[in-house]
C-alpha cells in the first residue's frame, strides 16, 4: 500500500527530546513526517581476482555480507547479520570457476531490521558510505587484479522507536522506515556479480507494555534493488511496518500500517538466474499482544519485488494474542497469521449490519484457536469456514443467515441469531438465541438463557432447557415445530404467552422425540374464555412423554367468564405426562380446572349456579306476600264489604349450595296492593253459643325485588324482577265464648318479569321474560280471649301449609336452564294480641290493638336443578332463615255500619327488617 503523507503534527506520548535523540531520530523532534535515513547504494565493483565482500558492520550494527571463498561452490554473498539497523547487502562474487559449472546468484539483499546500519568496507582509496543510523552504503569488492563483484547495498534505518509505556501516532502523522540501499553492479567484466539490495528499515518500534494508538500512517522501509552482474544481486527485504516487542501491549489501529515493499532482483548475464526478489515486510510483527483494528483502520503486508506476492498483514510469533475487528469497513490486506498456542479472533465494535466471510478463516486468518463476538454491535456470518470454528458470543449479536461448522456458545450478554440457516454443531446458550433453521448437535439452554423460536427448528441432538424457551406468532397466532428426534427435556419455562395475551399459538414437539418434564419445569400459556363462541388457548403438542409439567395461565379476569366445552391445552401420544395448573381465574358464575381426558389435558369449565339461588329466594318471598293478606281482620257478623290498601318493603337472605360450591345472598324488595273482602254474615249452628263467619277474599299486589352479589374475579351478578300477584280465598272465623278459631284457604298466581346479568363476566344471563308461578295456602289458628279492665288479651297458636311452583328459567348467554322444584312448606306460629276500645258517643268508638308473632318454617330449603349441554346437571338448594318475628299495631274508628283504620307492621327475619303500612275501610249492610 502506498504511503499517504499528511502534514500534521506527530505526537508520541510522554517522550522527551533526549529520549528521541537516544532513540536515534534524525529529523526535527516535531516533524509531521518521519523517515529513517536511506541506506547508501553499493559501489560498483573494480577489476580484481578476489571475491567481492559486503559492507562491514561497525559497533552495535549489522555485519557486512561475507565474501565467497574458492573452497565453497560459488553462490550469493551471505546477507548481513541484523543488528539494530537494516542489514547490509551481501557482496557479489568474482569469477573463480566456470559459470556453467558453478552457477550462482549475486549477493542477497540484507534483512531490514532496526538500529544502526553497517559501515561500508574500504578498498584501496575508495570506501562505502559511512555507518550511521540509516545504514551504511555497500562496500567495494577487494581490488587486486581481474574483475570485482559489486558491493551490497546498505540497510535502511528505522523510522521511530517508542519506549514509553503508552504511545500514539496522531492523525496526520506519517512515519516511514528508511529505504535499503541498492546493490552495486559488477565490473563490466561479465564474470563479476552484482551486490544484493539492502533491507528496508522498520517503520515504528514499540517497546512498551501499555497501549499504542495509531491514528496516523506507518510504513516500513522499502528494500533496495539488487545490482547487475554476471549473476545479478537479489532484492532487499521490505521493512516491517510496526514491530512490537513489549509482551502484553494493546495496539489500536485507526489509521494505516503497511509493510515495506521488497527490492527487485537484477537481471543476470548468465542463465538460469538465481537472484530473487526481496520479500515484502509484514504490516505488524508481535508476540503476546491484543490487536484491535478500528472501523477506518488499515493494515497490510508489503509486496515483494515481483509486485505480486504479499507479506503477512500481521504475524504473531508466539504467546497469547487476540485480533479484533470493530467493523467490516476495516481493511486487512494480507494474511493474519497466529503462531501462538492460545490466539483469539474477535468480531467486535458497536455498529450494526457488519458482515464477515467465514471462508477467510483458515485462509486469510490462520492459526487461531478461539473465536469470539464482543462489543454491542451486530455481525452477520457468511461463507463457510474451511475448519470448524468454535464461537463464543460474549456481547452483542452474531447472526447466521447461512451455514457454518462449529459450536456456538453465548454468555449472558450475547445474542445468537439463526435465521433459517444451519449450525453444523452444538448450541450452548446462556444469553439469548433467536432461532429458525437447523442445528445438527445438541441444544443446551442454561438457566440464564432465552431461546426464542422465530420459526420451525430442527435439532438432531437433545434439547435441554433450564432457562426459557419462547415460541409464539407475532400479529396472529402461529404454529412453531421443533423436530429432529433427539428429545426435549424441560426443567425451565416453555412460554407461548405474549404480552398482548393473544391466544391460539401452538408449539409442536411431536417430532422432537420424547418430552421429559423435570420437576420445576413450567409452560406459560395464553387462554381466552371470555366469549363462549370464540374460545382460544395456546397448545403444546407432544409425542411420547414422561415426568411432569406445571401449566401457568394468565390470571387476567377479562379472559374468563364463558361456560365452554373443554379446551385442549396439552396433547400427548401416550398420556405419560402429569400436569398441574395455576392462574385459571374463576369469573362470574363459571370456574375452571385442568382435567385429563384420555392422553390429553383440557381446561374445563363449571358453572357455579349457587348465586342463582338468590333469584329463587326472591320469587319465593314475593309469593309468600299473599299469605299475609289472606286471613284479614276480625269483623262484625253483619254482611258487608271491606277494602284495604297496603305497601311496604321486604327482604330475605338465602344461602345456596350445590356441586361443591356455595354462596350467600340477600334480596330486597318493595310491594304495594289492595285487598277486598265480602263478608257473608254469621250463622249459629245448633243451639250453642258458637257463631261462624264466612268471607270471600280477593287481592292484587305488585312489586319488585333485586339482588347484587360480587363473584370470584370481581364480577357482579345482578338480578331484578317485577311481579304481579292475584289472590282469591275463603276465610272462616268461629267464636265460642272466650275461644276463637280462624281458618283460611287461598290460591294465588304470580307473573315475574325476571332479568339477570353479570357485569364484567358472561354478560346477560337472563333477558327480561315472563315467568308464571302459583301457590296454594291453608292455615288455621286457635286463640283464647282474656278480658281484663276493658282490655282484651288474645294468645294464639297456629299452623300453615303451602305448596308453590314456578316455570323453568332459561339462561340466555350461559346456555343453561334452572328448573325449580315444587316446594311444600309447613310452618308453626304463636303470638298474642292486646286490644281495647274507647267509646266516643253512642255506638261509635276507637279500637286499638297491638300484636306480636313468631314463626318457624320447618321446610326452609328450596331445591332447584341447573343443567346445560356441557356439564352434568347440578342439584342445588336455597335455604332461607328458619325463624321470623313480626309486630303489628293499628287503630280504627268503628260504628255499626262502617269502620276506617290504619295499621303498621314490622317483620324481622335474621338480620333483615321489613316494614308495611295499610289502610282499611269496611262497610256493613
Amino acid at each position: 500500500m502506498p504511503v499517504i503523507s499528511r502534514h500534521r503534527w506527530f505526537r508520541m506520548g510522554p517522550v522527551s527530546l533526549l529520549t528521541l535523540l537516544v532513540a536515534g531520530l534524525t529529523g526535527p523532534a516535531l516533524s509531521a513526517a518521519i523517515v529513517g535515513t536511506n541506506g547508501a547504494n553499493g559501489t560498483d565493483g573494480v577489476d580484481s581476482t578476489t571475491v567481492g565482500v559486503g559492507g562491514d558492520g561497525a559497533g552495535n550494527i549489522g555485519s557486512g555480507g561475507a565474501a565467497m571463498t574458492s573452497a565453497l561452490p560459488p553462490g550469493a554473498g551471505v546477507a548481513g547479520t541484523g543488528g539494530t539497523g537494516g542489514g547490509g547487502g551481501g557482496g557479489g562474487r568474482d569469477y573463480i570457476f566456470s559459470p556453467t559449472l558453478y552457477p550462482a546468484n549475486g549477493g542477497a539483499g540484507g534483512d531490514g531490521e532496526f538500529g544502526t546500519g553497517g559501515a561500508g568496507g574500504t578498498i584501496t582509496s575508495a570506501a562505502g558510505g559511512g555507518g550511521d543510523e540509516a545504514g551504511g552504503g555497500g562496500g567495494f569488492g577487494a581490488s587486486a587484479s581481474g574483475t570485482s563483484g559489486g558491493g551490497g547495498g546498505g540497510g535502511g534505518g528505522r523510522g521511530q522507536t517508542i519506549t514509553t509505556t503508552d504511545g500514539s501516532i496522531d492523525a496526520g502523522d506519517t512515519v516511514t522506515g528508511g529505504t535499503g540501499g541498492n546493490g552495486g553492479s559488477g565490473t563490466p567484466n561479465p564474470y563479476a556479480d552484482g551486490g544484493g539490495g539492502g533491507g528496508g528499515g522498520i517503520g515504528v518500534v514499540f517497546t512498551g507494555t501499555g497501549t499504542l494508538t495509531v491514528d496516523g500512517d506507518i510504513t516500513g522501509g522499502a528494500g533496495g534493488d539488487g545490482g547487475n552482474g554476471g549473476y545479478a544481486g537479489s532484492g532487499g527485504r521490505g521493512g516491517t511496518g510496526l514491530r512490537v516487542t513489549g509482551v502484553g501491549a494493546g495496539i489500536v489501529i485507526n489509521g494505516t500500517v503497511t509493510g515495506g515493499a521488497g527490492g527487485e532482483r537484477a537481471e543476470s548475464l548468465y542463465q538460469p538466474t538465481k537472484s530473487i526478489n526481496g520479500a515484502g515486510g509484514a504490516g505488524l510483527i508481535a508476540e503476546g499482544i491484543d490487536l484491535t483494528i478500528g472501523a477506518e483502520g488499515e493494515i497490510s503486508g508489503g509486496l515483494s519485488g515481483d509486485g505480486t506476492t504479499r507479506a503477512n498483514a500481521v504475524t504473531f510469533t508466539g504467546g497469547t494474542n487476540s485480533f479484533a475487528l470493530l467493523a467490516d469497513t476495516a481493511s486487512i490486506v494480507g494474511t493474519v497469521a497466529a503462531g501462538g498456542t492460545s490466539d483469539t479472533f474477535r468480531l467486535s465494535g458497536t455498529s450494526d449490519g457488519n458482515s464477515f466471510d467465514t471462508s477467510l478463516i483458515g485462509s486469510q486468518f490462520t492459526g487461531f484457536e478461539a473465536f469470539e463476538k464482543t462489543g454491542s454491535g451486530t455481525w452477520n456470518l457468511g461463507g463457510a469456514p474451511s475448519t470448524a470454528t468454535l464461537w463464543t458470543i460474549r456481547e452483542g449479536t452474531l447472526a447466521l443467515p447461512g451455514s457454518t461448522t462449529g459450536d456456538i456458545t453465548t454468555t449472558e450478554d450475547g445474542t445468537f441469531l439463526l435465521s433459517g440457516g444451519t449450525l453444523d454443531g452444538a448450541l450452548d446458550n446462556a444469553g439469548t438465541t433467536v432461532a429458525t433453521g437447523a442445528i445438527t448437535g445438541a441444544v443446551t439452554n442454561r438457566s440464564t438463557g432465552n431461546l426464542n423460536l422465530s420459526g420451525d427448528l430442527e435439532v438432531a441432538g437433545l434439547v435441554s432447557n433450564e432457562g426459557r424457551v419462547t415460541a409464539f406468532g407475532e400479529s396472529v397466532p402461529g404454529t412453531i415445530a421443533v423436530s429432529g428426534g433427539g428429545g426435549f427435556s424441560n426443567a425451565g419455562i416453555l412460554s407461548l404467552s405474549q404480552a398482548a395475551g393473544l391466544a391460539g399459538d401452538v408449539l409442536d414437539l411431536t417430532a422432537a422425540g420424547t418430552f421429559t418434564g423435570v420437576a420445576g419445569g413450567e409452560a406459560l400459556l395464553d387462554i381466552d374464555l371470555s366469549d363462549a363462541g370464540a374460545v382460544a388457548a395456546d397448545r403444546l403438542l407432544l409425542g411420547a412423554t414422561q415426568g411432569t409439567l406445571a401449566l401457568r395461565f394468565s390470571p387476567d379476569p377479562s379472559r374468563y367468564g364463558a361456560l365452554t366445552p373443554g379446551v385442549l391445552v396439552v396433547s400427548t401420544s401416550d398420556g405419560g405426562l402429569a400436569a398441574t395448573a395455576t392462574g385459571l381465574e374463576g369469573r362470574g358464575l363459571v370456574s375452571y380446572a385442568l382435567q385429563q381426558q384420555g392422553t390429553d389435558w383440557y381446561v374445563t369449565s363449571q358453572l357455579n349456579a349457587a348465586p342463582l339461588g338468590g333469584m329463587v329466594a326472591g320469587m319465593r318471598a314475593a309469593q309468600a306476600l299473599a299469605d299475609i293478606a289472606l286471613p284479614g281482620e276480625d269483623a262484625s257478623c253483619r254482611p258487608g264489604v271491606s277494602a284495604s290498601v297496603a305497601g311496604g318493603g321486604f327482604a330475605t337472605s338465602a344461602s345456596s349450595a350445590g356441586g361443591g360450591l356455595a354462596t350467600g345472598t340477600s334480596v330486597d324488595g318493595a310491594h304495594g296492593g289492595a285487598r277486598f273482602e265480602v263478608g257473608l254474615g254469621c250463622f249459629t249452628p245448633g243451639s250453642g253459643d258458637t257463631t261462624l263467619r264466612l268471607a270471600l277474599v280477593g287481592g292484587y299486589s305488585t312489586g319488585t325485588f333485586e339482588q347484587a352479589d360480587t363473584l370470584p374475579g370481581g364480577a357482579v351478578f345482578a338480578a331484578a324482577s317485577g311481579f304481579e300477584t292475584g289472590l282469591l280465598g275463603l276465610t272462616l272465623a268461629a267464636d265460642a265464648g272466650p275461644f276463637i278459631a280462624r281458618a283460611a284457604l287461598g290460591a294465588s298466581g304470580t307473573i315475574f318479569d325476571l332479568e339477570a346479568g353479570i357485569a364484567g363476566g358472561a354478560g346477560q344471563v337472563l333477558d327480561a321474560r315472563d315467568l308464571a308461578a302459583g301457590r296454594i295456602t291453608a292455615s288455621g289458628s286457635l286463640g283464647y280471649r282474656i278480658l281484663a279492665d276493658g282490655i282484651t288479651i288474645t294468645p294464639m297458636i297456629g299452623l300453615s301449609a303451602s305448596r308453590s311452583w314456578v316455570d323453568g328459567i332459561d339462561l340466555l348467554d350461559l346456555g343453561g336452564r334452572i328448573d325449580v322444584a315444587d316446594h311444600a312448606a309447613f310452618a308453626a306460629f304463636a303470638g298474642a294480641e292486646i286490644s281495647g276500645r274507647v267509646a266516643i258517643d253512642g255506638e261509635a268508638g276507637l279500637r286499638w290493638f297491638m300484636s306480636g308473632r313468631i314463626e318457624a318454617d320447618f321446610n326452609a330449603e328450596q331445591a332447584f336443578v341447573y343443567s346445560d349441554a356441557i356439564n352434568a346437571p347440578v342439584e342445588l338448594t336455597t335455604t332461607t332463615p328458619f325463624g321470623r318475628g313480626s309486630f303489628t299495631a293499628g287503630l280504627s274508628y268503628e260504628t255499626q255500619a262502617a269502620s276506617l283504620g290504619v295499621r303498621a307492621g314490622l317483620d324481622v327475619t335474621g338480620e333483615t327488617v321489613d316494614t308495611s303500612l295499610s289502610a282499611t275501610a269496611r262497610f256493613s249492610f
